[in-house]
């Protein structure tokens, strides 16, 4: 994605981060000779460049153009799941599970080829019908998720290259991060699901969007979590090293994503940058 994206901003050609997605998935076809492989880079990597390429060109801010392009290509490869899914009889939901199943099958049988002990094969074939549930029902917004933090990747990847070879990439103005706050009515938005939810004999259809619905409310709870962090690390001017540390525990222990989530949702009533306004340098 990056060089497609930083060739595209560079030379301003609409047209440039396609070709160079198209020549990618030509190459990979004719190395692999196998349409599975060509898919899955596009549906990982050639969608999410392209889309983030045209959004660039709107001149949004970064957190403006990472949501934005990962809306878009949720909603690009949403569209195409319940196009093949019409053509296959079955729900967008049967089809996700069913491809989830089929990967998790071939991750099966890589794991037993490099001699993983039974008791944990056992558990991932047990777990396999619990885990392709909740991606079927999911697969929205956590395809939104990846792709906004594949964006958010990116993008810093490209402000490197353009550092590096001194052509600095020029983003959209906008509010700065640790100004992040959702629309306070959102909140009564995620109790009415909520609610909803506990609500007995609903169809599968309607739990799909009020389950996705609740997921993509908790992701903007959980930025605005971030937002707060991000706030009292620039206030006390925590250094880039300090700051890889702190994302890093964030992210490699789950349950703190969580207490940051919750953070973000209860800063509606709290205010908690309220603190680091009063903190004196």
């Amino acid at each position: 994605m990056v060089p497609s994206v930083y060739l595209g901003i560079v030379t301003r050609h609409r047209w440039l981060p396609l070709f160079i997605v198209l020549a990618s998935a030509a190459l990979l076809y004719l190395f692999f000779r196998l349409g599975g492989p060509v898919l899955g880079f596009l549906l990982e990597y050639g969608l999410p460049a392209v889309v983030l390429s045209e959004i660039i060109r709107r001149g949004y801010s970064r957190l403006r153009t990472m949501t934005s392009a990962a809306g878009s290509s949720t909603v690009i490869v949403l569209l195409s799941v319940c196009f093949f899914a019409f053509q296959s009889s079955m729900t967008p939901m049967a089809v996700v599970q069913e491809a989830f199943r089929a990967n998790l099958e071939m991750v099966q049988q890589v794991y037993r080829d490099m001699g993983m002990a039974r008791e944990q094969l056992a558990f991932l074939r047990d777990s396999a019908p619990v885990l392709a549930y909740w991606v079927g029902m999911l697969f929205p917004s956590l395809l939104f998720a990846a792709y906004f933090f594949l964006n958010g990747l990116t993008m810093v990847m490209v402000d490197l290259l353009g550092r590096r070879f001194r052509v600095p990439v020029r983003w959209g103005e906008g509010l700065p991060f640790e100004s992040f706050a959702v629309y306070q009515q959102a909140v009564w938005v995620l109790i009415a699901f909520w609610v909803a939810v506990l609500i007995p004999g609903l169809p599968q259809l309607v739990c799909f969007l009020l389950y996705n619905g609740i997921a993509v409310l908790v992701f903007f709870y959980l930025l605005q979590g971030m937002a707060i962090i991000h706030c009292y690390l620039k206030k006390f001017q925590v250094g880039t090293g300090g700051r890889v540390f702190i994302y890093f525990l964030l992210f490699a222990f789950h349950f703190l994503l969580v207490a940051v989530a919750v953070v973000g949702l209860f800063d509606l009533w709290a205010d908690f940058r309220k603190f680091a306004r009063q903190v004196k340098d």
